[in-house]
C-alpha cells in the first residue's frame, strides 16, 4: 500500500483537519463509527495518563478494546518505537484490554505492523490496524468511514472550505469496491471474532463441547467414552439432582484455602460418574455467567504444564488455522481473574490412564499455576482416590463426592 497523501486521499485530508479531541473531532468520529459497527459503547478514555489509549469501550462488553487516535500527514513517519511503547503502558497499566486498535489517518509501514502484531501476541491481546488507503486499495479505515458516510460528510463540512463533494466522491468509490462488504466484514470479525475476549471465547469453546454431547458417536469421539447428555436418541438423561446441587455448591463457594479449588467426584466402577458431571456441566453451561469448560480426559493429559494444555486445547478447538497466543491469553484471563467461576478443568477417569505419581504432581502445579482462578473437577474410582492418591498430595479438596447408585427418586 502506498503512503496517502491528501491529494490522492481526500478522506485522509478531511481526517487530518478535524481536530484531534471532542466529540466533533477526530476520536470522537472513530467512537462513533466503531459504536454503530459493533453496537458496543466507545467513549473517551478515563481522566489522567491516556498514552497508549485515546478511547475506551464499554467494561460491560463482551471485550474491552482501547484505541490509539493518530492523525498523520501521508508525509509524516510513524514511530515504531512510540507506538510500542504506548502499547506496552497501555496494557501494562490495565491488563483487562483484550485488543487494542490503532486508528490514523496514513498507511502503516509493514515493520511497524510487525511489531505491532508481535507485542500483542506477547501480551496475550488481539489487535487491529484502521489505516487510510486509496479508492482503489482502500485501508481498514476508508471502509470504516465509507460505511458511515453520512457521519463523515455532517462532521467533515464544516472544516472543508471547497464543500464535500470530493469527499464523497472517494467515500462512494470505496463503498462500491468489489472487496468492500468482505473488508468490512473482517474488520467486524476482528473485534468480535469469538476469540478476542473470555466471555466470547467461553460461548464458542463451550459450544463446541455441547455438539461432542449430542451424540453418541461425537461423544466417544471427543470423550473416549459415551456421553451424549444432550443427545435426543434412545438413551435419556436422568439429572443426578444431588450431584448437581454440590457441584453448583462447590463452583459458587470461596476460593480461599486453594486447595478448596480441587472437586474429586468418586465412586465405583460403572456408577456414573462422568455421566453426572458431563450431564452438569451440560446444564451449568446453559445459565447466564457459565464458566469457560476444558475438559480432558485422562489420556489427552501431558507432562506440558497446565496453562499450556489449555492453551493447546483452544488452539485445536478454536484457532481454524489461525495464530492466535491462547498461552498469553489464558495467563492472563487467569492473573487477572476475581473469582474461579470463569474457567473449569475436567480431568475425566484418571485412574484409567498415567501413574499416580504424574497426577499428584499435575494437580499440585494445577492448583499453583492456576493461582486460585479456576476450579477443578475430577472424577476417579474411590479407591484410587482414598488409597493412593489422597495421601500423595499436602492438599484436601473443597469437596469429596461418593457418587453412589441412583436414589428412588432418579
Amino acid at each position: 500500500m502506498q503512503p496517502v497523501s491528501p491529494s490522492s486521499n481526500p478522506l485522509a485530508a478531511a481526517l487530518q483537519a478535524l481536530d484531534p479531541t471532542g466529540t466533533d473531532g477526530f476520536e470522537g468520529l472513530v467512537a462513533r463509527m466503531l459504536s454503530d459497527l459493533t453496537g458496543v459503547s466507545f467513549r473517551p478514555a478515563r481522566s489522567g495518563s491516556q498514552r497508549g489509549r485515546d478511547i475506551d469501550s464499554d467494561l460491560a462488553s463482551p471485550w474491552f478494546a482501547v484505541v490509539e487516535c493518530k492523525r498523520y500527514r501521508g508525509d509524516t513517519s510513524l514511530s515504531e518505537r512510540e507506538l510500542v511503547s504506548e502499547i506496552h503502558i497501555a496494557t501494562s497499566q490495565d491488563p483487562q484490554i483484550d485488543i487494542w486498535i490503532l486508528a490514523t489517518s496514513r498507511t502503516v509501514d509493514a515493520n511497524v505492523a510487525r511489531w505491532l502484531q508481535e507485542m500483542s501476541r506477547e501480551r496475550g491481546i488481539d489487535y487491529l490496524i484502521l489505516q487510510c488507503g486509496s479508492a482503489g486499495d482502500p485501508g481498514d479505515l476508508d471502509v470504516l468511514c465509507a460505511n458511515a458516510s453520512a457521519l463523515v460528510l455532517q462532521q467533515s463540512a464544516p472544516i472543508l472550505p471547497n464543500g464535500t463533494s470530493e469527499l464523497e466522491t472517494y467515500l462512494a468509490a470505496v463503498r462500491s469496491g468489489a472487496n468492500f462488504s468482505a473488508q468490512l466484514q473482517r474488520i467486524r470479525n476482528a473485534l468480535d471474532g469469538g476469540t478476542v475476549g473470555l466471555p466470547t471465547f467461553r460461548d464458542r469453546l463451550n459450544e463446541k463441547l455441547g455438539q461432542a454431547m449430542r451424540s453418541e458417536d461425537a461423544s466417544v469421539g471427543r470423550f473416549e467414552r459415551r456421553l451424549d447428555v444432550a443427545g435426543v436418541g434412545e438413551v435419556r438423561d436422568i439429572p443426578r439432582l444431588g450431584v448437581r446441587a454440590r457441584l453448583d455448591a462447590f463452583m459458587n463457594a470461596s476460593p480461599q484455602p486453594a486447595s478448596s479449588t480441587l472437586c474429586v467426584v468418586h465412586g465405583e466402577e460403572g456408577n456414573g460418574k462422568s455421566w453426572a458431571v458431563a450431564s452438569w456441566v451440560h446444564d451449568r453451561t446453559g445459565r447466564e455467567n457459565a464458566p469457560a469448560v476444558f475438559w480432558f480426559s485422562a489420556g489427552a493429559c501431558t507432562s506440558e504444564s497446565p496453562i499450556r494444555q489449555l492453551a493447546d486445547h483452544a488452539t485445536e478447538a478454536l484457532a481454524s488455522g489461525r495464530e492466535i497466543n491462547f498461552f498469553a491469553k489464558l495467563q492472563r484471563w487467569i492473573e487477572g481473574a476475581t473469582t474461579r467461576q470463569q474457567l473449569l478443568v475436567v480431568l475425566d477417569g484418571i485412574n484409567e490412564r498415567q501413574a499416580i505419581t504424574f497426577w499428584a504432581r499435575h494437580l499440585v502445579r494445577s492448583i499453583a499455576d492456576f493461582k486460585g482462578h479456576v476450579s477443578i473437577i475430577v472424577t476417579c474410582r474411590t479407591q484410587t482416590w482414598t488409597d493412593e492418591l489422597a495421601e500423595r498430595l499436602l492438599l484436601r479438596p473443597h469437596l469429596i463426592e461418593r457418587l453412589l447408585t441412583f436414589d428412588a427418586p432418579e
